[in-house]
């Protein structure tokens, strides 16, 4: 299960998703992402975390007068985060946020 996936990210504001679903068993690495944060008048936060336990991995601010993008361009021996053992990943966006982009993880015991 260590094959590398990649999992396309267009989401509005004021909503909580699924992005990549757990595998008991597995933790996920999330190995690179570029995800583009816009869309509010005022700056607004959105966080990438685990679905069940709620562990905030990454916050993510921006506005639509200052778009922001977050890249990173990570390696297998150089993940940007993990989640907890049999846990998925959810995008929590703010209100009126939008954010695109993707990221690059995959399933590790």
């Amino acid at each position: 299960m260590s094959s590398i996936a990649s999992v396309a990210v267009d989401q509005a504001g004021g909503v909580t998703a699924e992005l990549i679903a757990a595998i008991t068993g597995y933790r996920i690495e999330v190995l690179g992402f570029v995800l583009s944060v816009g869309g509010a008048a005022v700056s607004v936060k959105s966080t990438l975390q685990d679905t069940t336990a709620n562990t905030v991995r990454m916050t993510l601010v921006g506005n639509a007068t200052a778009p922001v993008v977050y890249p990173f361009a990570g390696q297998r021996q150089n993940p940007a985060f993990v989640t907890a053992l049999s846990e998925g990943l959810e995008l929590v966006t703010g209100t009126a946020s939008a954010i695109t982009g993707f990221i690059n993880y995959r399933y590790v015991k």
